[in-house]
């Protein structure tokens, strides 16, 4: 997603990047000395802001156990995603609509229910 919606980042960034070069390693059987989260909130940093706009995304290390993310701002719901890339404001699998940070925002929640039923809060400020 860093590639596809602006502002468009091709450096290796945290999360998605890293997330993605963990899950290979894994896979592959190389051992990696990256210290990866299990989840990580992306679009919160003033390098990812466009004219006041944010892409909102989290980060998942193990999509697998995820039934669906829960995105606040300011402690009210936003929206909720169900599939990977897990996005605020999807419009289909590779394009979301971004979220107008012009008014003042303090944090961005993502509460991730997992298949079992149990909830991870991450919580993020911004930047």
């Amino acid at each position: 997603m860093t590639k596809q919606e602006p502002p468009t980042d091709w450096s290796i960034t945290k999360g998605e990047n890293e997330v993605f070069a963990t899950r290979l390693a894994t896979f592959l059987g190389i051992k990696t000395s990256l210290q990866t989260k299990e989840y990580y909130l992306m679009g919160l940093t003033k390098s990812e802001t466009v004219h006041h706009q944010r892409w909102i995304r989290l980060a998942v290390l193990h999509p697998e156990h995820v039934y669906r993310v829960d995105f606040y701002a300011n402690g009210i719901l936003l929206g909720s995603s169900y599939d990977e890339p897990y996005m605020l404001n999807p419009r289909n699998t590779w394009k979301q609509d971004s979220l107008d940070t012009l008014h003042a925002l303090d944090e961005i929640k993502a509460v991730v229910i997992k298949q079992d039923g149990t909830e991870v809060t991450v919580i993020s400020t911004i930047e």
